[in-house]
C-alpha cells in the first residue's frame, strides 16, 4: 500500500536535520492514527476561519440578527453604541484570540473616563463579554 508523500520543506530552506525531525513527527502522528497531511489542512482551515471571525464580523452578525428579529430601534441603537466602545481596540482581532483579560482592560479604560454605566452590566460588559 502506497502512502501519500508528506511535504517536509524545500532544500535549502529546510535542512536535512529539520527534514528528519519533521519525518519523525509525521511517523509518530501516523502511528497515533493521525494523517499529517489532513491535520495540516485542518489547521490551515481553522486558522483561516479564525482570521475571518473577527470581533467586528461577529458583532455585525449579532446586530443583523437583532434587526431581522424586529428589535426596537432604541435597542439596536444602544447595542451599536455600546459596541462602538469595543470596536476600536478589539474589532479586527479574531474572536478566538480575545481573552477575558483583554475585555477587562478595555472595561477599566472606559471606567477610568468616568463612564461606569457604559462599562457595566447595561453597556459594554454585557455586549462584549457576554455577561448576563
Amino acid at each position: 500500500m502506497q502512502r501519500d508523500a508528506v511535504e517536509l520543506g524545500a532544500y535549502p530552506e529546510t535542512g536535512l536535520k529539520d527534514a528528519r525531525a519533521k519525518r519523525d513527527e509525521a511517523k509518530a502522528a501516523l502511528l497515533a492514527g493521525i494523517d499529517p497531511g489532513e491535520q495540516r489542512t485542518r489547521n490551515k482551515l481553522a486558522a483561516e476561519l479564525s482570521l475571518a471571525n473577527t470581533f467586528n464580523a461577529i458583532a455585525n452578525e449579532l446586530l443583523a440578527k437583532e434587526h431581522r428579529e424586529g428589535k426596537s430601534g432604541a435597542t439596536l441603537g444602544k447595542n451599536e453604541w455600546a459596541l462602538s466602545f469595543v470596536r476600536p481596540s478589539l474589532g479586527e482581532r479574531p474572536i478566538a484570540e480575545i481573552t477575558a483579560a483583554d475585555v477587562l482592560a478595555l472595561l477599566r479604560q472606559v471606567e477610568e473616563r468616568g463612564r461606569h454605566e457604559t462599562a457595566g452590566r447595561s453597556g459594554m460588559r454585557q455586549r462584549a463579554g457576554g455577561a448576563p
